[in-house]
């Protein structure tokens, strides 16, 4: 007995009339023991509810953990290459001012030995007579100085043909220039030579018409050089066109086969510091652009950056089987420790598009 049970006892022994006995019914202990075992189920239920969320919680914590470590480890290896790029930079800077001051003392022995005329900085070669330049010589000194430009890996004055369109252009640009002038100054002078005839004296007058001729030679020079770098532009320019094309198709067939996490993946190893891929990878979503429109900016990017790879080797004189297989091979043994540096960041930003993919359907 407890406590009162014993008091209660005590006194009906006493008094039996005055305290009398209680005695709880049967079916009441068993609708306490009911109670007891549903409140015992609940709170076993409750339990496992936040055990399970205890649990949930621990695997975002593992998983925020593990994300912090590939992060930590992608920032590691980034100051590393940074280093070596700085210590590479370094190197060449050295190595330019050396050439700068080779080429400056070149210059300094060339201003000495040339000192009657320049054209437009050409090295105009002399024929015998010391005085007077041929319009062969002329021609051909435009020629080499607007269609062709220095070739530093060989030692010497040595010159390479442009193959950037985009040189040749800027080139056209000052032969056209070049050749204004001309006409301009020979117009001035003529119009100096009418109005101040009378204060002229017989030499003065013949060096005017000296200087006309010489600027006449020039300008038919120069015209001719023009002719010379515009259809190299044109040649140059279609190249380029068609090198444009065959890349583009080639890197979108490359890419055709591979999923959004695959062309991402294709732009981490080509480019990982894309402003729009450490967008997407940091799951960015900002007010004016949603995750769908930064995943399809980066498939844009992957799709530029191969096509521009293609171009390159296009250039060089490669076949494009030679230079698929190439960028294959590039990204294939790229691909294990990228896709270990970037592989979870991947996939939590294609599951981000999915899930915000699904909230718009929902919506609607």
């Amino acid at each position: 007995m407890n406590q009162d049970q014993e008091r209660a006892i005590r006194a009906f022994l006493d008094d039996p009339a005055a305290n009398p006995l209680h005695v709880t019914p049967e079916h009441s202990v068993d609708d306490e023991v009911t109670r007891l075992h549903f409140d015992l189920v609940q709170k076993q239920n409750d339990l496992q509810q936040r055990l399970h969320e205890l649990t949930l919680k621990e695997n975002r914590l593992e998983a925020q953990r593990q994300a912090q470590d590939a992060f930590e480890a992608d920032l590691a290896r980034r100051e590393e290459r940074t280093e070596d790029t700085y210590q590479t930079y370094k190197s060449w800077l050295g190595d330019l001012d050396k050439r700068r001051d080779t080429i400056e003392e070149r210059e300094r022995e060339l201003n000495v030995q040339e000192k009657d005329l320049k054209v437009a900085g050409a090295r105009l070669k002399r024929d015998g007579d010391a005085k007077k330049v041929s319009d062969k010589a002329r021609t051909e000194a435009l020629i080499q100085r607007f269609t062709t430009e220095r070739d530093y890996r060989q030692a010497g004055e040595a010159y390479k043909p442009i193959v950037d369109d985009w040189k040749i252009e800027q080139r056209v640009q000052e032969l056209a220039k070049l050749t204004a002038r001309t006409k301009t100054v020979r117009t001035s002078m003529a119009t100096l030579a009418r109005e101040f005839k009378e204060t002229l004296g017989d030499r003065e007058t013949d060096d005017l018409m000296d200087a006309d001729e010489v600027l006449f030679r020039i300008g038919n020079a120069a015209g001719v050089a023009l002719k010379r770098a515009r259809a190299l532009e044109v040649k140059l320019k279609e190249a380029e066109k068609q090198r444009h094309q065959t890349a583009h198709k080639a890197a979108t067939a490359y890419l055709q086969p591979l999923d959004d996490a695959g062309q991402t993946m294709v732009l981490c190893i080509l480019y990982n510091s894309n402003y729009e891929l450490g967008k997407f990878l940091g799951a960015d979503p900002a007010y004016y652009k949603s995750m769908s429109e930064r995943l399809a900016e980066v498939k844009k990017q992957t799709h530029d950056y191969v096509r521009n790879k293609i171009k390159d080797y296009l250039k060089q004189g490669w076949t494009l089987e030679k230079g698929l297989a190439h960028l294959d091979s590039e990204i294939s043994q790229a691909m294990p420790t990228e896709q270990e540096a970037y592989g979870p960041r991947v996939e939590r930003a294609i599951a981000a598009v999915v899930a915000e993919r699904l909230t718009k359907a929902n919506a609607q």
